[in-house]
Order: structure tokens, then C-alpha cells, then sequence
């Protein structure tokens, strides 16, 4: 469309108008499961997928861009939210699809959780023994290659964590909340089983 700057639009004045052209697409925005469809008007040709995630939002409140991904099929990848509409193919009177996530958790979040478990949970086996074996566990004292064994573990997730914070970035910045569970239940998991063994009281018979 194009609109005037500035001046009146008469006739006698038209050759020193100043024009700006403001491109647009219309699009079809198609769910991945079910057949609900609807139109997405004046969407900027130079847009981004995240920029049409917001676009979609704001029409309808229940998508919200952190749980929602836009496909070109209902069943092709999610598209880069950096990537550029245009770069996709996508046009006037294109038909792209909206994947509903379901609930989602920042990377950052799930790591921590995922690190903080294992480490928290091996140093009370090291650490408070007669919680884990009984009364007279404490009693009974640790050999050199167990002390060695908790720093080397500690100096493991303390470096993870710390990473997690100051070094790792994450291109997709959530992930399934589900994911949550089953990453900490398989950390948490072989934490405890790794330090039941390494700080069993028997365990000096094999050390």
C-alpha cells in the first residue's frame, strides 16, 4: 500500500509527492493437530517466525510464542525463530502450521535442577552415612580413594552448574516440561546408586 508523506493528494501537486511502500502478506495459519484455521492479516513481508509467533499471539492470547512452533508442514521440523518468512518461501497467501508445545522450561532451569540433584545427593551418602546404612556406619572411616572419589564428583557438577550459569547458551531457550522429569530421574538416579556403592561401609573391602 502506498501512502503519502507529506502534502495534500490534489492533482496539481502530485509530482512532488513522497511515497513509501508498505508490503504486507496475508496468511493462513493452520493448527498441526485438528482442523482449525485462520487468517492472519498484514503480517510485514521482512518478518520474522518469531516475529509471526507475536503476530499470532496477538490475535489470539491462548498461543503463546514460548510453547507454540511454526512448520511449514504439519509434520516438518520448527522453523529457526530468527529465520527471515521470506527465506522459508513463505508469502502472500501462504499455509504455514502452529505446533503447540505444550508446557515448556528454560534450558538454564532444567540443567541446574538436573545438576544440583546428583551433587546434593552423593555428598549426604558421603557425608551423613548412618542416614543411608544405619548408626554404625559413621563409625567406620573412609579410606583415602573415597574422599579422593567425593571431590573428584563434586568438582564435576560444581564445574557443570558454573558452566550452566557463565558459559552455556542455548539456541532453543525452552523445552518440554516433561523433559524435566526424565533427565533428573535418570541423574538423580544413577547419583544415588553410584554413591550407595562408593560409600557403602563394606565398601573398604574393596578399596
Amino acid at each position: 500500500t502506498a501512502l503519502p508523506i507529506r502534502g495534500n493528494p490534489t492533482r496539481e501537486n502530485y509530482s512532488s509527492f513522497e511515497f513509501f511502500a508498505v508490503q504486507s502478506m496475508d496468511l493462513t495459519i493452520q493448527e498441526s493437530r485438528g482442523t482449525r484455521s485462520f487468517n492472519l492479516s498484514d503480517v510485514p513481508t521482512d518478518a520474522s517466525v518469531g516475529d509471526l509467533k507475536h503476530l499470532i499471539h496477538k490475535k489470539n492470547r491462548k498461543y503463546l510464542p514460548i510453547r507454540t512452533q511454526i512448520r511449514l508442514g504439519p509434520k516438518e521440523k520448527g522453523l529457526n525463530e530468527k529465520d527471515a518468512l521470506k527465506v522459508h518461501g513463505i508469502a502472500d497467501g501462504s499455509t504455514v502450521y502452529l505446533k503447540d508445545l505444550g508446557p515448556q522450561i528454560g534450558w538454564t532451569t532444567v540443567f541446574l535442577t538436573e545438576y544440583t540433584g546428583p551433587l546434593v545427593l552423593y555428598l549426604i551418602f558421603y557425608m551423613r552415612p548412618s542416614f543411608i546404612y544405619g548408626g554404625g556406619a559413621s563409625a567406620v572411616p573412609y579410606s583415602p580413594v573415597v574422599h579422593l572419589a567425593a571431590a573428584c564428583w563434586s568438582f564435576h557438577y560444581m564445574k557443570r552448574l558454573l558452566e550452566t550459569l557463565f558459559v552455556h547458551r542455548f539456541s532453543h531457550g525452552t523445552m518440554p516440561i516433561l523433559n524435566l522429569f526424565k533427565n533428573s530421574g535418570y541423574y538423580w538416579s544413577f547419583a544415588c546408586y553410584i554413591a550407595y556403592y562408593v560409600n557403602h561401609p563394606r565398601s573398604e573391602e574393596r578399596f
